[in-house]
């Protein structure tokens, strides 16, 4: 019930009137509970001119309880594969890398420049697959470079 249009005085006549800790007040009217303090002690010295309490207090309902909407329980979905009516949709083809030749690949190559065309024929990679070592090369032994060297394409590993 964050009525900005209630005055203190109408505020702290719900209060009184339903006997609301000041945590709920603060709640219910989204102010600090500091201000319910002083608007009281301000309204308990006469300080405050006239806080006027003239409020139908039952017109308002208890502002104060907390209701609770009706639960209802969210139970995990099933994912089935997708059929139509006319043909048996074919399953998933595994796409990627096949068993451990790639990081073998790339755990083979040392620090001493290798022909990679020959390198990449012998481990069954690809020379694309050796290009982007950034990629495919988990073994974080060092980076892998692949470049010309007097004319032949090499492959080796720079320490790091």
């Amino acid at each position: 019930m964050s009525d900005t249009n209630l005055g203190w005085g109408s505020r702290l006549a719900l209060i009184d009137h339903y006997e609301a800790t000041d945590e709920q007040a603060s709640a219910t009217f989204g102010v600090p509970v500091d201000e319910i303090v002083t608007a009281r002690e301000l309204r308990n010295s006469g300080g405050a001119a006239n806080l006027p309490i003239d409020i139908d207090v039952e017109g308002y309902g208890n502002p104060f309880t907390e209701v609770q909407g009706a639960t209802s329980v969210v139970r995990p979905g099933t994912r089935e594969p997708a059929e139509t009516s006319t043909a048996i949709t074919p399953s998933p083809k595994k796409r990627g890398r096949k068993g451990t030749k790639i990081n073998e690949a790339f755990s083979a190559i040392g620090t001493d420049p290798l022909p990679a065309e020959e390198f990449a024929t012998t481990r069954n990679v690809s020379l694309n697959v050796l290009r982007q070592a950034k990629r495919f090369d988990r073994t974080g032994l060092g980076r892998v470079r692949v470049k010309k060297i007097d004319g032949t394409l090499m492959v080796y590993r720079e320490s790091e």
